[in-house]
């Protein structure tokens, strides 16, 4: 079997207040990271027909992961006494744009329903422009689940089945240090090849 996945985390953040000098400000920042981990040589596992199915090994190794930091932005308006209004945008780039690593092993279990759940690896974190040194978790390929046809699986002819598991994910977090709050929304998606090999 092989693996396919993309993950693409989104942070946006507002926050307001009033400064030393007396101006009202509204700050509103935004970050991306895009990840890409794909299978660099399939899998053998079996697939046992039990009172419960089971997968051995219930992993897929031999994977690389390729993770993209897109540059992040930062808005700032301020309104004074004076009438006066001003607007700063800044710009953020990544320390490192673009990182490749090779996962040995990604574990997965099976659920109810037939369906499968990923683990692992431990997630990153991604910095947050203008908020700097806060950090938030980036998204992973577990927050999307993927249903097996297991009929086919087993007793079907069908030389290829595939798993497929996507959807998007939009929820609030606290980044690390604490203090405002963020919204992350995540688009996930992923495919599991199983190839028979007799």
């Amino acid at each position: 079997m092989s693996l396919t996945g993309e993950v693409d985390t989104s942070l946006e953040y507002v926050r307001g207040g009033t400064r030393d000098d007396g101006c009202d400000y509204v700050q509103i920042g935004r970050t991306w990271r895009y990840s890409r981990v794909i299978s660099t040589s399939p899998t053998i596992i079996r697939v046992r027909s039990e009172r419960r199915r089971r997968y051995a090994p219930s992993e897929i190794r031999s994977l690389r992961l390729r993770k993209r930091d897109y540059p992040g932005d930062v808005e700032t308006t301020a309104r004074c006494p004076d009438g006066s209004t001003s607007r700063v945008t800044r710009r953020c780039e990544p320390l490192q744009a673009i990182t490749t690593e090779t996962l040995p092993r990604l574990p997965f279990r099976r659920t109810s329903g037939g369906r499968i759940a990923w683990t692992g690896p431990a997630r990153r974190e991604i910095a947050l422009c203008g908020l700097e040194p806060a950090t938030v978790d980036e998204g992973w390929l577990d927050l999307a689940t993927g249903e097996v046809d297991e009929r086919a699986l087993l007793t079907s002819r069908r030389t290829i089945v595939r798993v497929r598991g996507g959807g998007r994910v939009n929820d609030f977090v606290i980044p690390t240090p604490g203090g405002t709050q963020i919204r992350r929304t995540i688009w996930i998606s992923w495919t599991l090849t199983f190839r028979r090999l007799r």
